[in-house]
């Protein structure tokens, strides 16, 4: 008898790290826009058409392409629920969308050529189906770039916007992207504490460099870059940037089967504030085949609590980036030049929170206290996990 009890023990010893821990059931809600209804077809002109495209089973064509990666996603802590948003009966609420909140298109004539950007932006938005509460997000983006020798139809755009949902034409896919994010991003219940964009201000010095009528544009750009740039560097949820898109504290999503949720926005328990203050252009050298230019970015970074107005960091920082030209070249496009010094530099800065080197905060800053106040903000992503 006694043989047998320790035998038993000892399977149960054996067996009990095998035991897998019970998955989170998380339901999948599918394609949705961030904003009020009557605004989607103008804020999202070829996403929203494409949205009420069907397949010949009259299935919608996002909806299936987003589908079908979600489906092949298998994580040991997430259970992803196919069918339905949340569960009322069980309790089980924690919902997952795709939440398209940016399209932009940008076409300029340089020297005969058109050049052609297109900004597609979304979130991973996890949400409480009971309380209609945001839970977090993780922001997704992707920016194409393309040319064409005459002005492009709208026709052209639209190919290319179905290209980043339906296909890789352009080696970049925004479905993919969310399922590879969704793959590793932490989902749970709640979050400790909320961080968010609050702010993205341009000071007079910027303005003559930033294209006419593309203000608004530009500070949605700014503060979507770094959040995306922040979240995947960090792994931290991020608050939308809803500047122009929220009343008070609610943000109005709309799905593509048509349910509309009102969701509470969380009050942000950090704000972060980007001030654009300038951009500079200087030659750096030239021989005969090419000429290098050095462009400037200037931003200040402020991160603070908004209750208490208490500062946490507040440091200007200058990114230079090199841009070599060919000698046969006759114009430049300094504006994408300055956007790429700014965004890169959100790269770098987001990297660099955790352990900054001496060798890059000096290159990047001249406040003597710099690592000091990135510990600070460190300890407050820290808490947004």
């Amino acid at each position: 008898m006694k043989y047998i009890i320790f035998c038993f023990s000892v399977l149960m010893v054996y067996l009990s790290p095998v035991i897998a821990a019970e998955k989170m059931d998380v339901y999948y809600g599918g394609v949705s826009f961030i904003g009020n209804f009557a605004d989607n077809k103008r804020l999202y002109e070829h996403s929203f058409a494409l949205s009420e495209e069907k397949n010949a089973e009259g299935l919608p064509i996002l909806e299936q392409a987003l589908l079908a990666r979600v489906k092949k996603i298998n994580r040991d802590d997430i259970n992803f629920v196919i069918g339905g948003l949340g569960n009322l009966d069980t309790g089980s609420a924690i919902t997952l969308a795709f939440g398209v909140d940016w399209e932009n298109i940008s076409v300029e004539n340089i020297a005969g050529l058109y050049k052609i950007v297109v900004d597609l932006h979304a979130q991973i938005l996890i949400f409480d189906y009971n309380s209609q509460k945001i839970i977090g997000s993780y922001p997704v983006a992707l920016q194409v770039r393309d040319v064409s020798e005459t002005e492009p139809s709208p026709e052209l755009i639209r190919s290319i916007i179905r290209s980043l949902y339906l296909n890789d034409e352009y080696g970049m896919n925004i479905f993919e992207t969310f399922a590879e994010r969704l793959k590793e991003v932490p989902i749970q219940a709640s979050f400790g504490q909320y961080l968010r964009v609050n702010n993205v201000i341009l000071e007079e010095k910027s303005l003559p460099f930033i294209p006419t009528g593309n203000q608004g544009a530009f500070k949605t750009l700014v503060a979507q870059s770094f959040g995306k740039y922040l979240s995947t560097n960090q792994n931290v949820s991020l608050l939308p940037y809803t500047k122009g898109e929220a009343i008070g504290s609610k943000m109005a999503l709309r799905f593509s089967n048509g349910d509309i949720f009102n969701l509470i926005t969380p009050s942000s328990d950090y704000g972060i504030d980007l001030i654009i203050r300038g951009f500079k252009k200087v030659k750096a050298g030239e021989n005969h085949a090419k000429v290098s230019w050095v462009y400037g970015s200037y931003v200040r970074i402020k991160v603070e609590q908004p209750d208490t107005n208490k500062l946490y960091m507040d440091i200007p920082f200058v990114n230079a980036a090199v841009k070599e030209v060919p000698i046969s070249q006759s114009s430049v496009d300094d504006w994408s030049a300055y956007q790429e010094s700014l965004f890169s530099f959100f790269d770098q800065f987001s990297r660099e929170i955790s352990k900054p080197s001496k060798k890059w905060l000096g290159k990047v800053t001249k406040v003597k206290n710099a690592s000091k106040q990135l510990k600070a903000f460190n300890n407050i992503l820290n808490k947004s996990r």
